[in-house]
């Protein structure tokens, strides 16, 4: 199931019959590398991108190749280890980015979701698909909300609420 049907293999219906899709744009149904707008090769191509044209045949000039990557769970974040080029837009199931950390879970966290680090902050699920914590002075502030980087923040002998690294001295 690569979410391109087979022309050759059609049921009409209000809503497609399992194992069926609504678009007939499969050119070759045992390979779900082969359909309108996949990308192929073209030795004249001249380094152009070229992609398989509505008759299944390969032609150049079909736009700039870009990758994408596979969305399983249908949360709008790719797989960043399930890729696929095109010349004509996103393939089926796929996405524009690979930030994506668990493909298999909707509910699971990306890079950019927010995440819960320990600190006294909201931070963000970074690159590595890690809780991204920059706390370089320890003091459980992360450096976003750190009123003194470098000095601890939770110091405060007035009990004023302001933490003394931040007031002026007198």
């Amino acid at each position: 199931m690569d979410g391109y049907g087979n022309p050759t293999s059609a049921v009409d219906a209000c809503v497609p019959p399992p194992g069926y899709v609504g678009n007939a744009n499969d050119c070759n149904d045992n390979d779900n590398t082969e359909w309108i707008g996949a990308p192929c090769s073209d030795p004249a191509s001249d380094g152009e991108c070229t992609a398989l044209n509505t008759e299944c045949k390969c032609e150049s000039g079909a736009g700039a190749k870009t990758t994408y990557y596979f969305d399983g769970d249908q949360d709008g974040f790719g797989d960043p280890t399930i890729s696929m080029d095109s010349c004509t837009g996103a393939p089926v199931g796929y996405v524009d980015n690979n930030f994506d950390c668990d493909d298999n879970d909707m509910m699971s966290y990306y890079q950019g979701s927010y995440c819960s680090s320990g600190c006294d902050c909201i931070t963000t699920v970074d690159a590595a698909c890690q809780c991204a914590i920059s706390d370089p002075d320890n003091d459980g502030i992360c450096d976003g909300l750190d009123v003194c980087p470098g000095e601890d923040d939770k110091i405060d002998t007035d009990n004023n609420g302001i933490p003394d690294c931040a007031e002026e001295p007198c």
